[in-house]
This record gives C-alpha cells, structure tokens and sequence, in this order.
C-alpha cells in the first residue's frame, strides 16, 4: 500500500543579530542590529536577551533595527534574539560580545582667572567626558586655598589664596556606577598689576 504524507514546514524567520566588531568597555553603549531578512513569514515578535539578565521585546519588524544596551561589568556575553511568527514558530540567534573593564572619565580642570592676584576669587570648573554613570559628587582639593578642600554636586566651586607662586588644583569625580575620574591643574599667583584678568 501507499500512502500520501503531507508535512507543513515553517519558513525560517530571517532574524539575525549583529553585534560589535571590536571590544567595548563596561559602561559604554552598545549597538546591536536584528535584522529580519526577506522572509515569507510574518513576525509577530522579537525579544532581545543581552546575556546580563536584561530583555528587550521589539514587538513586530519589518525591517533590520538597531538596539542599544550598556554593559556594567566585564565580561564575555552571549546576546540573542528571538522571533516568534504568527504561526507561533520561534527561531533564535545569537553572537557574543566582549566587555572590558569601565574606564574611569576624562577630567579637565578649566580655572578663571589663571594668574589671579592675591585675594582674587577663582572660579573651578570640571569637564567631565567619556562614558559615566550618574554623578555623584565633585571632591576638590585647593593647594593654599580657602577652603583648603570642598565636596560639590555640581562642577563648579570657587577658592582665593595668598601669597605667590603656583598652586596646585585637584578634582576626584565619583560617580554612581564605575571608577571615578581624577584631575588637576595648576595656577600662578602673581603680584597686584601682574596681570590677574581672566584668560
């Protein structure tokens, strides 16, 4: 006897996941793109798993999207991507990304005026680049100052001194996740009619 089977295959998805090429540091974002091809079948859902225990559902696609996720700790992960049709067929695929250790920010120390008189009120300002967390707190340190140190929420914070001669300026920035950020920089106190304009 013969007989006729019939067997109904699902189409594949067409989802792909695509990561960076190169290592990215803990803290900084990174961009991963789900594509979904040229497939027959319809998409109903994608749910991103990052392999750091944080899921995104993208919901229905149609075309290739980008999705960005920070790392907070080093380490290798394995990030993957789930379509589920409207068949309820799923199909998962993943790549691995590499974290480095979190790189502490870049801090300059911006001073005005930087060759002020005696007496002078001077103004400190910290730029802060790079990736960072939420900022915690500005711990300034004043070579001679008044205040000989302080502890800021914002960048900004004044100090005189007396006397000539340089002094030195340093700023740590801690911040809620990650290492902190050190700076420094130096003025030069010059006498009354030296030449204590802002520059």
């Amino acid at each position: 006897k013969t007989a006729t089977v019939t067997v109904n295959l699902n189409a594949r998805t067409g989802v792909s996941i695509t990561g960076p090429t190169t290592a990215i540091s803990a803290g900084t974002p990174v961009t991963f793109t789900i594509g979904v091809g040229a497939a027959p079948a319809i998409i109903r859902d994608v749910t991103v798993d990052f392999g750091d225990g944080a899921r995104s559902s993208l919901g229905s696609l149609s075309a290739s999207t980008p999705v960005q996720h920070v790392y907070l700790a080093e380490g290798t992960y394995r990030a993957s991507a789930t379509a589920t049709d409207s068949s309820g067929f799923t199909e998962t695929v993943a790549t691995f990304v590499t974290i480095l250790p979190q790189q502490p920010p870049s801090i300059i120390i911006q001073a005005a005026p930087t060759n002020p008189v005696p007496g002078q009120t001077v103004i400190f300002t910290a730029v802060v680049s790079g990736a960072t967390s939420t900022i915690l707190r500005y711990e300034w340190l004043f070579e001679g100052g008044t205040p000989p140190s302080a502890v800021t929420t914002g960048n900004r914070q004044t100090a005189t001194f007396t006397g000539t001669g340089t002094r030195v300026i340093q700023v740590r920035v801690i911040q809620s996740q990650g290492p902190s950020g050190d700076g420094t920089t130096v003025i030069t106190l010059v006498q009354s009619g030296g030449g204590g304009g802002i520059r």
